[in-house]
């Protein structure tokens, strides 16, 4: 009995070592954020658009729209969809963080006098 025991753990153990059963080893890393991920502000700016619109992740969405604030002048064209944010979300968080954003972009899209 001892001896079956000990036979099944060195089994399991040997096909640990071997990489058979359990979890993969990932082959890449996801990105953390748009940046990692998109190479032109263009890309990031669409990345983004779509991470404020993803359902059921309401602390994304609200983090794309601080996101798109952040980028300033650049993010001038993500202004109808942070319009269209603040109108379709019930989430206050989403709506105060979307309306900031467009205050931003705007101000830092202002010609300097």
């Amino acid at each position: 009995m001892l001896r079956s025991v000990f036979s099944i753990l060195l089994l399991v153990s040997t096909l640990s070592i071997m990489g058979c059963g359990g979890d993969p080893e990932p082959t890449a890393t996801e990105p953390q954020s748009p940046s990692q991920m998109a190479k032109t502000d263009d890309q990031k700016i669409e990345y983004l658009i779509e991470m404020l619109h993803r359902k059921n992740s309401l602390k994304k969405n609200a983090q794309a729209a601080r996101s798109l604030g952040n980028m300033g002048a650049a993010a001038e064209s993500a202004i109808p969809e942070l319009q269209k944010a603040i109108k379709t979300t019930k989430d206050d968080k989403v709506r105060t963080d979307s309306e900031a954003a467009i205050k931003a972009i705007q101000a830092a899209a202002k010609p300097a006098p």
